[in-house]
């Protein structure tokens, strides 16, 4: 539950929480599944939270005794709740102005998706290193499309699990 300190601004109320389940085909194949519904704040116009829910996978293949190899999804869909406004720069910053073609105004809902690969070095039988390579991709429906992006990623991993 989430109340805000105005009474002018509406709260959110409802389920949180993150979920991920890890199930070993054999001793060197293993798959995870993870989903995560949560509310997080925002400085978008309009609103003081958003939700934000997401699942993924990655599987994972042993490929000596130490190293392993993995591919992923994950999928992620933000909801903001109230109307809110943007502001396309392509237009230059004196279209931010209300009434200004580059400031847009609707309801906005983004569609993350991201795909990786990497490799990882279990250094003990607590901690590992490892990199990925991926791609990240944002999705906005109209009038937000301005917002879509595709980034090339790398990632450094430390885990230590106990």
């Amino acid at each position: 539950r989430l109340e805000p300190d105005s009474r002018t601004r509406e709260g959110y109320e409802g389920i949180v929480g993150d979920v991920a389940l890890l199930y070993r085909f054999t001793g060197l194949t293993g798959l995870e599944l993870r989903g995560r519904r949560g509310v997080e704040f925002t400085i978008a116009s309009n609103n003081l939270y958003y939700l934000d829910r997401s699942y993924g996978a990655t599987l994972t293949q042993r490929l000596a005794d130490r190293v392993a190899g993995e591919v992923g999804i994950d999928r992620q869909r933000i909801d903001y709740p109230f109307v809110t406004s943007a502001c396309n720069l392509d237009f230059g910053v004196e279209a931010c102005v209300p009434g200004q073609p580059g400031l847009v105004t609707g309801f906005r809902v983004d569609e993350l998706r991201s795909y990786f690969a990497g490799a990882s070095y279990r250094m003990s039988n607590l901690t590992r290193i490892g990199l990925r390579v991926g791609v990240w991709e944002r999705g906005s429906p109209p009038p937000f499309d301005f917002l879509d992006r595709h980034r090339l990623t790398a990632q450094v991993l430390y885990a230590y699990n106990f």
